[in-house]
């Protein structure tokens, strides 16, 4: 297994779904703190106004799934209804679920929402923002910053799951539906032998690839080992075509819970290369350019520690220009921005996949909220 720093590299479709009745064993993974400022341009995911420190955009996470939290018990604090993802380059608008809807768009008590996470979002920096107002006595605050709440902000909170966490119980008799972890590599030529690790693999294992046309071929249907955590090898077939291939598995007509990814590389293809990123501090709105050999006319894809930025074209085969947004696209509120300070700054790193490989080694930058 290849890992990219704290960045795991694989690929999926993601899923919203409401919060429902599975949601056991979650623990906490939201990683903003009350003691933090907020960053620039949103409001705090805490109750900053009555000075309590309860968190009122929280999430929860339980490897494969982050269960998104606004709002609080509290009689006195509205939730709104709608909250944002950050995904794949851009802002994605999800709507909550409560007991409690006053109206159209308020819940008087929390309302959540249950995030499937693809496996290329596990164990990066994620961030999602929701919105809540509290009442004082004379006064409703909303999405303050701070106790003095002076204009109203998205309150923005950040979190990352453990990589492809996998149950305590692998190799104990674990039974729910597979968990993929990745292939034992992600890149080779036809014929090439690999494994998927994971999770609750079981006697018969049916392996998909579907490629880039959204065209799915079962390629293989192979046992498991090492407690149902490493599927049985197979070869990749002769007339598979080439690039990259979503993988998915299904035990039985149990399909698994996530995807990874399998590039089938061509005879002489020479994988990407990544020389430099510019400019080394990026926020919102900035335009990055990552310069190296390599890159394909469409279909790059810039993995980095917090999302993936798909579909890039290059025109000359050694420049990517992509603009970096951590803002909602379309908000449905007011979102008044702070001053330009640099209140929080974390090292990202960013990989290019494309149809002939994976870039080996990565750029780095720092994103500053």
């Amino acid at each position: 297994m290849k890992t990219f720093g704290t960045l795991l590299i694989l690929g999926a479709a993601t899923l919203l779904t409401p919060a429902g009745s599975a949601e056991a064993a979650l623990t906490a993974c939201n990683t903003l703190t009350a003691s933090q400022a907020p960053p620039s341009g949103y409001g705090s995911a805490f109750n900053v106004v009555q000075g309590t420190a309860e968190a009122l955009v929280s999430v929860a996470c339980d490897g494969s799934r982050a269960r998104v939290t606004v709002g609080t018990t509290d009689d006195w604090q509205y939730a709104y209804r709608l909250g944002y993802l950050w995904r794949d380059g851009s802002w994605q608008r999800f709507e909550l679920a409560g007991d409690d809807l006053l109206g159209d768009n308020w819940y008087t008590g929390p309302a959540r929402r249950t995030i499937t996470l693809a496996a290329d979002e596990q164990g990066t920096d994620m961030y999602v923002v929701g919105y809540v107002c509290t009442w004082t006595g004379s006064e409703w605050k909303c999405g303050c910053r701070d106790e003095a709440c002076r204009g109203s902000f998205w309150q923005l909170q950040r979190f990352k799951e453990v990589a492809n966490e996998l149950p305590d119980n692998v190799g104990q008799g674990y039974s729910g539906p597979p968990l993929l972890q990745g292939p034992t590599s992600y890149t080779g030529p036809r014929g090439a032998r690999i494994a998927l690790l994971g999770a609750g693999f079981g006697s018969t294992n049916q392996v998909t690839f579907t490629d880039r046309g959204g065209t799915e071929r079962t390629v293989a249907t192979v046992g498991s080992s090492q407690g149902g955590s490493r599927t049985g090898e197979f070869t990749v077939p002769d007339d598979l075509p080439y690039g990259m291939h979503r993988v998915s598995v299904r035990r039985g007509s149990t399909a698994s819970e996530n995807e990874t990814f399998f590039i089938v590389t061509r005879p002489g293809a020479q994988a990407p290369v990544v020389t430099s990123i510019s400019p080394q501090n990026i926020t919102q709105g900035t335009t990055i350019t990552i310069r190296g050999r390599n890159f394909t006319p469409q279909n790059n894809d810039v993995l980095t520690s917090y999302g993936v930025f798909r579909n890039l074209p290059s025109s000359d085969g050694t420049t990517l220009r992509f603009e970096h947004r951590i803002a909602p696209d379309e908000p449905l509120l007011e979102t008044p921005r702070a001053p330009a300070e640099r209140e929080y700054q974390s090292p990202t790193w960013m990989y290019v996949r494309n149809d002939n490989g994976l870039s080996a080694e990565p750029g780095q930058v720092q994103l500053s909220l």
